[in-house]
């Protein structure tokens, strides 16, 4: 963790946008966003009021998560299998490439791996000792973990479907106490409900509108791309060794902890490449999954005595992580300059240079609203201008996006604004403000295969978008 600590505090990317819209949210706490619950923005929050706005504290947070869940993975293994699993299961999930990737930038899947990891936990406690306290805590794990990302949705289906398919459990459905857990899930994740409900469940159509359920394509082509990235997501030879495993040792789900991984890990794949067979699945939509997966691989191949394999696939996982964390390093000292989509750090370059540029266009045109027409661009600025008023240039009055929702210029008539924008031109603010003067554009490298060019304009008395 201090590693990844000294990594964030020295690798100099810029925050991704995603990124710097969850910081933004963050400063408004809410019980949910447009397009997601709201721990993410509750977790930056949290450690914004420790050691501020910046980059590596912002991403600190995930750091934080990861290292928690890592630590719940190893008292899951040891609770199944014994200290040397534990150890080791907790050694696979912190070095994935998936864990990796999320321990460095601040996203929903830590959170949602953290308290899957507590879910974990307490399911094997529920099963073990039956206790009502630990059925109350697997209730709280979900809903916590639906307050991250609705994707938690999928393991609690999978849990049922293991409760389904091992006879001796199917009674637990309707205990008591496994109802009491339901009903807790359930408070915990309505405040979430409440919210989007008040907005037209702006989540949710969200959710439904990335998977595209509603665009059926049916092709083995998406299937493809979700498959083989599972094999990054938890790193070549983790990947070989578990598939190997299972395959050759399916006898070993008769028995019950073996199974509960199984299935915990297994049903979640097996929707979501449904789900990429019928329109798209991205490769994390199933992070949850590798808190059991991490368990039972490590289980599996300590049972059959394969100590030598796991450390390497440890090993090369460990190598992945330390060439990712330092690449920008890497790519300095090498010299290499790469552009457009082959470059890594497309999309984490350039946003602190046009925070500041525009932070300075500001300062000398007080009393001016920030005025932009992009999510992507609206969150950057937001985090890295910090204006003192800001609105979304919506002409179209589209619901796209948090800041359309909540932020439309419409609501700012007869007010001046600065305007920064890459698509819009001046012939459309034509008669809808009483002055607009050109200033010069801002020009900035963003990694992109050449510098990116952004309109700046000072618009006076805003008429409305329909004025003439």
């Amino acid at each position: 963790m201090a590693w990844r600590a000294l990594v964030l505090a020295t690798n100099g990317i810029d925050l991704h946008p995603d990124e710097a819209q969850y910081v933004v949210w963050s400063r408004d706490p809410a019980f949910g966003y447009y397009s997601k619950p709201p721990m993410v923005a509750w977790a930056i929050a949290a450690m914004s009021a420790v050691c501020g706005e910046g980059e590596a504290c912002v991403r600190f947070a995930g750091t934080l998560l990861q290292a928690g869940a890592a630590a719940l993975v190893a008292v899951a293994g040891a609770m199944l299998f014994g200290a040397r699993v534990g150890f080791a299961a907790g050694l696979v999930y912190a070095t994935l490439p998936m864990t990796s990737f999320s321990s460095l930038f601040v996203t929903t899947d830590a959170p949602l791996c953290f308290f899957s990891a507590a879910a974990l936990v307490f399911a094997i406690r529920a099963l073990r000792d039956d206790r009502l306290g630990d059925w109350l805590g697997l209730g709280a794990s979900f809903g916590l973990g639906l307050m991250s990302k609705y994707s938690t949705g999928v393991m609690v289906l999978a849990w049922l479907v293991f409760l389904i398919v091992t006879p001796a459990r199917r009674r637990l459905l309707l205990s008591p106490k496994h109802l009491a857990a339901a009903a807790v899930a359930a408070a915990v994740f309505l405040p979430n409900l409440l919210w989007n409900a008040a907005y037209d469940f702006p989540t949710l159509k969200h959710t439904a509108e990335i998977s595209q359920v509603d665009r059926p394509k049916f092709g083995f082509g998406e299937l493809g791309l979700f498959v083989a990235s599972q094999l990054g997501v938890l790193g070549p030879l983790v990947a070989i060794g578990l598939a190997v495993t299972l395959a050759s040792r399916w006898r070993k789900l008769a028995d019950e902890r073996f199974r509960l991984l199984a299935v915990l890990f297994l049903a979640p794949l097996a929707l979501f490449s449904a789900l990429a067979f019928v329109s798209r699945s991205n490769a994390n939509w199933a992070a949850f999954a590798l808190v059991p997966g991490s368990v039972l691989v490590a289980g599996l191949l300590l049972s059959e005595d394969r100590k030598r394999f796991l450390a390497w696939a440890i090993g090369v996982n460990v190598a992945i992580a330390i060439v990712f964390s330092h690449l920008p390093h890497l790519m300095r000292a090498a010299g290499v300059e790469l552009k457009g989509r082959s470059n890594p750090l497309y999309r984490v370059t350039g946003w602190g240079e046009l925070g500041s540029a525009t932070r300075a266009r500001l300062d000398a045109a007080p009393g001016h609203v920030l005025l932009t027409d992009e999510r992507l661009v609206a969150a950057e600025l937001l985090y890295y201008a910090k204006p003192a008023a800001f609105a979304v240039w919506n002409p179209e009055r589209r619901l796209s996006d948090h800041f359309r929702v909540f932020h439309d210029a419409s609501d700012r008539l007869g007010e001046s604004f600065l305007f920064v924008t890459r698509n819009t031109p001046r012939d459309a603010l034509a008669d809808r403000f009483e002055s607009i003067e050109d200033e010069p554009p801002i020009a900035v490298d963003m990694g992109g295969t050449g510098p990116v060019v952004f309109r700046v304009y000072r618009l006076g008395g805003f008429k409305g978008y329909t004025a003439s």
